[in-house]
């Protein structure tokens, strides 16, 4: 168990360290240029500080699971959850050429919800699409994200990328703690999703049901009435 634990805060605090580096190196590229964008340095400079403090975050969450505290639960917007979780990630999506589209609906319901850990796994199901598309010999990578109320008491949010999907033999095992199929990975991210969204009363799936040609992932968190 302290094993799991260690290699979920590596994993997971991995992403914004991550995040901090690709934004620094942009960041010096603008400052080693003729004239640097002094806006654009203001917005990486923030995206430094956003991402060092969500790692504090996490730092604090699974510290907090640790010792078994109750998340810190809040009325949220799952849309604006997602639009922030893309913001951190906006440097990342542009260097590989994707095209991301988050379809939002005014008329969605609100989730009672930990903020950082939904991130976490927006995060994390963004991040999967990002990587198998790099791999897939396609010119044109795309994700769209989108919620939509399954029934009055459910909301449900879809990835579906246009990455070369999931193998059959895989499906069953993807949620599998430490499976994975990529070469340097530590099989945590799509199980700690599992843990958090069941944890929040709903459930997560997979699939190779992309209208883009992919693999579709989706998971779902108990509305709550306007």
């Amino acid at each position: 168990m302290l094993g799991e634990l260690t290699a979920s805060i590596a994993h997971e605090v991995n992403q914004p360290l991550t995040g901090i580096v690709t934004t620094g190196q942009v960041g010096l590229r603008l400052l080693n240029g003729p004239e640097p964008d002094l806006a654009e340095m203001r917005e990486l400079t923030k995206s430094v500080v956003d991402d060092a403090l969500r790692a504090a975050d996490i730092i604090v969450r699974v510290r907090a699971m640790a010792t078994r505290q109750a998340p810190e639960q809040t009325l949220l917007s799952l849309d604006e959850v997602i639009r922030e979780a893309l913001t951190f990630l906006r440097h990342k999506v542009q260097s590989h050429g994707l095209t991301v589209t988050h379809h939002t609906s005014h008329a969605t319901p609100k989730v009672l919800a930990d903020r950082t850990q939904i991130q976490q796994v927006i995060v994390n199901l963004t991040v999967n699409a990002i990587q198998a598309m790099a791999h897939a010999e396609r010119p044109q990578r795309t994700l769209v994200i989108r919620t939509t109320l399954s029934d009055p008491h459910t909301l449900c949010c879809t990835f579906e990328d246009s990455g070369p999907g999931i193998k059959p033999e895989h499906l069953d095992h993807l949620l599998d703690s430490f499976f994975t199929t990529k070469d340097a990975g530590m099989g945590l991210g799509l199980p700690i999703c599992r843990s958090i969204i069941e944890a929040h009363g709903g459930c997560v799936r997979a699939d190779n049901e992309s209208a883009y040609g992919g693999a579709r992932f989706s998971f779902t968190l108990p509305a709550k009435p306007h």
